[in-house]
């Protein structure tokens, strides 16, 4: 074999590329859809400009055998899509899998001036590039691997003669879906035309914000970057056999999403969401199941839950795949160091623990929030204001108590007015009000051209009680307030006002 590597270093590059590709994509016994033309496209197009492009393209004569996606971020080679992608790999012709990396890295040697090491992520245990480099035994780069992720995966295959049942008729299951039948009909489908997903998209968007604001921190959609890869991958990718946008519908109303992908018999669970009005009815679950179901009729391969091992993958994965992180270095006491840092970040975060890490995001949301709140949250109110007002009607006959012209507020409301702006309703709230809702409190709010109002209700033996009130304006406050007193009159029961500091 006549072979050669040559470094591309500009996207046009990478565009001439297209056919040899798409050819070497195609013939992967796992093609990973972030390794796709059309997927390195749409992330270059958002991305790119904190990159420059510096990939391996090793030929044999005129024909290229194979692609090293790679980029260069502050001196870091990185692959292609590595802030957007759970699973990356080279492409490559199988049979010259050895050839090609010893060109590959002997390239990338000779050209060490360019880079100054290289931290690949998310490459799957059973990956060509990791099973070819496992068996050299002397390379032209020090190349260390180490497993970081956990990648739980249901193989579809694997003889479980009950698992049609199982996933079709569980009990669970027929519980979660019964209790959201008291909304209406539900449907699961998937949005297979360019136009039906452009719509969906915005409201996908919404619900995962909607939902990361609530759990903390914020999600990824509220970055317009992040907005527009997904727009772009919807324009670029097949939406029948692709990319797998579903939707689970409960009568008119869309209330779970589902954005992920499906390649060579292989689905990849990757972006789901749901409509957090509807949380306290397992929407998500109905949702994964639906899909389970959808993957077994098709005869799918592998469910692939991607990273992570959150207990509810486990419930239905059979295999547990792993995916490595590879760092190279030209230099053994470099790689040393290297391997080192990259071991005390990873290590520092299994050993902290998400739970301590969203105890930490709290309080400084807390720390924060006391600066923010006293100018922005009833700021017009002068140091001596009364903070709680009462409302005793003549005679109180203890029925049911309506809210006037008070509005009730779900949590996707609240949401999005934190989402908006904090200065009505901070992130350290809006994360405690699931819980302020499971306690029995409601949410009211009045909006008209003199601002908004809003405050906490619950009903206690002796009357009705808002707490937590704020406003965004004086006046917006005193229509609040007669607000509650028409609810004490109409109702004939004490209403108490507090209004938040």
């Amino acid at each position: 074999m006549n072979v050669e590597c040559k470094i591309v270093t500009d996207f046009s590059g990478i565009t001439a590329l297209e056919a040899d590709w798409k050819r070497l994509w195609d013939q992967a016994a796992r093609p990973e859809i972030f390794n796709s033309f059309d997927y390195v496209n749409s992330w270059w197009s958002v991305r790119g400009s904190n990159y420059r492009v510096f990939t391996p393209v090793v030929l044999d004569g005129p024909r290229v055998i194979a692609i090293l996606p790679l980029v260069i971020c502050d001196g870091t080679l990185r692959f292609f899509c590595h802030t957007d992608s759970d699973f990356s790999d080279i492409l490559c012709e199988g049979p010259h899998a050895s050839i090609a990396i010893a060109a590959i890295l002997k390239e990338l040697q000779k050209q060490d001036s360019q880079w100054d090491w290289g931290v690949l992520d998310n490459i799957p245990e059973h990956s060509l590039l990791l099973q070819t480099i496992r068996t050299q035994k002397r390379l032209p780069l020090n190349v260390t691997a180490r497993a970081v992720y956990i990648c739980p995966t249901l193989d579809l295959h694997a003889g479980d003669e009950n698992l049609y049942e199982r996933l079709h008729g569980g009990k669970r299951n027929k519980q979660n879906e019964r209790r959201l039948q008291r909304f209406g009909q539900i449907t699961f489908h998937h949005l297979d035309t360019k136009e039906a997903a452009r719509e969906g998209l915005q409201k996908f968007f919404q619900q995962h914000s909607n939902r990361r604001a609530i759990e903390g921190p914020y999600g990824q959609f509220i970055s317009e970057s992040s907005r527009k890869l997904y727009a772009d991958l919807v324009e670029r990718l097949d939406l029948t056999k692709e990319l797998r946008f579903s939707v689970l519908r409960v009568g008119e109303k869309d209330i779970a999403y589902h954005f992920g992908f499906q390649t060579k018999g292989r689905m990849l669970f990757f972006k789901p969401t749901f409509d957090v009005d509807y949380w306290a009815y397992s929407p998500g679950k109905v949702l994964l199941h639906k899909l389970l179901v959808y993957a077994l009729e098709q005869d799918l391969s592998d469910f692939d839950f991607s990273l992570g091992d959150e207990v509810y993958k486990r419930k239905f994965a059979n295999r547990i795949d792993t995916n490595y992180r590879m760092v190279l270095t030209n230099s053994r006491l470099v790689s040393r160091l290297k391997r080192l840092q990259v071991s005390v970040v990873v290590n520092l975060r299994e050993a902290i623990g998400s739970r301590l890490l969203s105890g930490l995001r709290s309080f400084l949301d807390l720390v924060r929030d006391s600066f923010r709140q006293r100018p922005h949250v009833n700021r017009f109110l002068p140091a001596t204001a009364a903070t709680q007002y009462v409302f005793r009607p003549e005679g109180a006959n203890g029925a049911a108590p309506v809210a006037g012209a008070l509005q009730p507020a779900g949590l996707s409301w609240l949401a999005k007015q934190s989402l908006g702006s904090e200065q009505f309703m901070p992130l350290s709230e809006l994360q405690k009000a699931r819980e302020s809702m499971k306690e029995g409190y409601r949410f009211f709010y009045l909006e008209d051209a003199d601002g908004l109002s809003g405050g906490w209700l619950k009903n206690t033996d002796t009357g009705i009680v808002f707490s937590r009130v704020r406003a965004t304006s004086r006046t917006a406050l005193q229509n609040f307030l007669r607000a509650a007193e028409s609810i004490s009159r109409q109702n004939h029961r004490e209403v108490a006002v507090l209004i938040l500091r």
